[in-house]
C-alpha cells in the first residue's frame, strides 16, 4: 500500500478589488506520496475566506455559520485514484476543520460522481440537502432544497457497500 502525507500550506488567491489587487491566503490540503509527488488537493473554507468566493462568484455558495466550514474543489491525480487517498485526506481536513471550532462540514459532490460520494460517505457525511446549480447567460445561479426521496434513493445507492 502506498504510502502519503498530508501537508497544510498556505495558498494565495488575488481578486480584484477596488483598490487594485488584494490578497488573501487560506488553507489547502496537498497530499504527497515519498516522492513528494502531489496526490490529492483539496481546500478547506472558513466562513472568512468564503467571502472570496462570493466576491468571485456571488449566491452561488451558500452562507457559512461561525461554527461552519465548506470542503471543496477536490482533485485526486489520475494515478492515484482508487486507492483510499480522498477518504485519509479529506478525514484530516476535517479534524483540522474540528479543531479551528467547527461543527458541521458541508461539501457539494455531483449526483453522478460516484467515487467522490461514496469517499464522503466513508469520512461520515451524510445527504443532507441538495444545491441546484443552473447557468443562465453566464451567471451561475444555485439553489438549496431540501432532499427528496429520489435524491436519497440515489445516494443510497451510490453509497452502498
Amino acid at each position: 500500500m502506498p504510502s502519503w502525507s498530508e501537508q497544510p500550506a498556505p495558498t494565495t488567491v488575488a481578486h480584484s478589488g477596488a483598490n487594485g489587487f488584494t490578497r488573501r491566503v487560506y488553507e489547502r490540503s496537498v497530499t504527497s506520496d515519498a516522492d513528494r509527488t502531489p496526490v490529492y488537493v483539496q481546500w478547506l473554507i472558513t466562513p472568512p475566506d468564503k467571502r472570496l468566493l462570493d466576491q468571485h462568484d456571488p449566491g452561488y455558495w451558500p452562507p457559512l455559520k461561525d461554527d461552519e466550514v465548506l470542503l471543496e474543489f477536490a482533485y485526486t491525480f489520475t494515478p492515484f485514484r482508487g486507492l483510499g487517498v480522498m477518504t485519509d485526506a479529506m478525514g484530516q481536513l476535517l479534524r483540522v476543520g474540528a479543531a479551528l471550532g467547527a461543527k458541521l462540514a458541508l461539501t457539494y459532490v455531483l449526483s453522478d460522481n460516484i467515487p467522490s460520494l461514496r469517499g464522503c460517505a466513508k469520512v461520515g457525511f451524510d445527504l443532507d440537502h441538495v444545491k441546484a446549480v443552473s447557468r443562465r447567460l453566464g451567471v451561475h445561479r444555485s439553489e438549496i432544497r431540501p432532499s427528496s426521496d429520489a435524491d436519497l434513493q440515489c445516494w443510497q445507492q451510490a453509497t452502498a457497500p
